[in-house]
């Protein structure tokens, strides 16, 4: 996974198109690599997201704690042992950065949140305390509950796990499958969610939501049987061997790598000894990220089932020096007026004085700044639009959003085609 490190010179390239469409965005200054054209639809899921990577992971366990879990009332089987089981292993072999415990039966019940490897002990204990003996199993409102507050997307990598055995019996509920599902608006790309029924069928209202979601899925188990969670949803792995990159897929399994991942490649398209192997160019920069992605498998017990993907931190031989590209699945195609940032990070001291922006002279209608952002011994140095410079803790970069400025409106800053900020600069937004 991609971690930004000290004392490092990040490049800023903002290119904006003001004439014909289509054009493509520039080379990266002082490089002579192009950068690789956009995917065609039919591997769109599969692609490295646009903009920074998350920096960290995060797992959210969903879980029923009605008594059916210990085969009361309706239930089947008494299997709240097992499910705690899978729990704990996941985390073990995980290792999340970032945990939510969540249950819920009439509603959100408990709501506990753990920074790993330090809070291991009190989640470890708080599992094992953990007791099935609510009466009802209120689904929808306690899983729009659950993810509604969750925010982070630009740090945490999510994967959200939902346990039930049962179905939302919530006659007076005013929420849905689908509200639920939506209600994870501030999630991410790798983003995932995986709704497991335990060993009951999927209702078909969450079925229809499944569908129409864009990160969700669905799983259902025989009667006392548990997931094996480690397998699910979007995993993160450091590599530094790349002869040999250990993969959650059996044996077999066609595996595909997103474009735009600075020259890897495949050594095979096939899963062998749960590992695949990969061609990286010389000195390749550390920290280069890589997607790792499987082909949907439809199955009898799987609901629209979506691709699998692993993301690659890699960090492989000697580092070398040059640029790195951190965006690599930046938006290359662009219409008139639009506009998008390619960002760079010199490696090892690459100098940067008198570094220029190069133009091919068949790209005609691009109009390209180049704006440079130092870390000193007391933060940043950001260049602002007036020429001065402000050191600053955070600097916070978007392109092709609106902005929402009613806070700082509120606030009593002026706000323009930007913030305004002192001396006559503009913050932009």
């Amino acid at each position: 996974m991609h971690r930004a490190r000290p004392l490092c010179l990040p490049l800023l390239l903002t290119v904006t198109l003001t004439g014909t469409a289509g054009a493509t965005p520039p080379q990266a200054p002082h490089t002579t690599s192009s950068p690789p054209p956009a995917a065609p639809p039919a591997v769109q899921a599969c692609l490295l997201p646009s903009g920074p990577l998350p920096t960290a992971t995060r797992a959210v366990i969903v879980l029923d704690t009605s008594g059916s879990m210990r085969g009361i009332g309706d239930g089947q089987a008494n299997i709240f042992g097992k499910v705690k089981a899978s729990i704990a292993s996941y985390v073990q072999a995980a290792q999340p950065d970032q945990l939510e415990l969540i249950t819920f039966d009439g509603g959100l019940r408990t709501r506990r949140s753990y920074a790993l490897p330090a809070d291991q002990t009190r989640f470890d204990t708080d599992l094992r305390a953990l007791q099935a003996d609510g009466r009802n199993t209120y689904l929808y409102r306690s899983l729009q509950a659950a993810l509604t507050p969750l925010t982070g997307a630009e740090k945490y990598l999510t994967n959200v796990f939902v346990l039930t055995d049962g179905i939302d019996n919530d006659r007076r509920r005013t929420e849905t499958a689908e509200s639920a599902l939506n209600a994870f608006r501030n999630r991410g790309p790798l983003d995932t969610l995986t709704y497991i029924a335990l060993g009951t069928s999927i209702p078909a209202d969450a079925v229809d939501a499944l569908k129409k979601s864009t990160y969700a899925t669905g799983l259902t188990l025989p009667v006392g049987q548990v997931p094996s969670l480690p397998r699910l949803g979007t995993r993160v792995q450091r590599i530094t061997d790349a002869a040999h990159v250990p993969v959650p897929f059996t044996d077999g399994t066609s595996v595909t790598l997103a474009p735009g991942a600075s020259g890897v490649t495949l050594v095979q398209p096939r899963v062998q000894n749960g590992e695949v192997a990969l061609h990286v160019p010389a000195r390749l920069p550390h920290g280069t990220p890589a997607l790792l992605c499987t082909l949907p498998n439809p199955t009898e017990n799987v609901a629209f089932p979506r691709p699998q993907r692993v993301l690659l931190d890699l960090n492989v031989g000697q580092e070398g020096s040059g640029l790195l590209w951190l965006n690599p699945g930046a938006d290359l195609t662009l219409s008139p007026g639009e506009s998008t940032v390619l960002r760079y990070r010199a490696l090892n001291g690459t100098p940067l004085d008198g570094a220029a922006l190069r133009l091919p002279p068949q790209v005609q209608g691009l109009r390209a700044t180049l704006e440079r952002l130092q870390r000193s011994t007391d933060g940043l140095q950001a260049t602002l639009s007036d020429g001065s410079q402000r050191a600053c803790d955070l600097v916070v970069s978007a392109v092709g959003l609106r902005p929402r400025t009613e806070l700082a409106a509120e606030a009593g800053l002026e706000v323009k085609r930007g913030i305004m900020a002192t001396g006559g600069a503009t913050l932009r937004m």
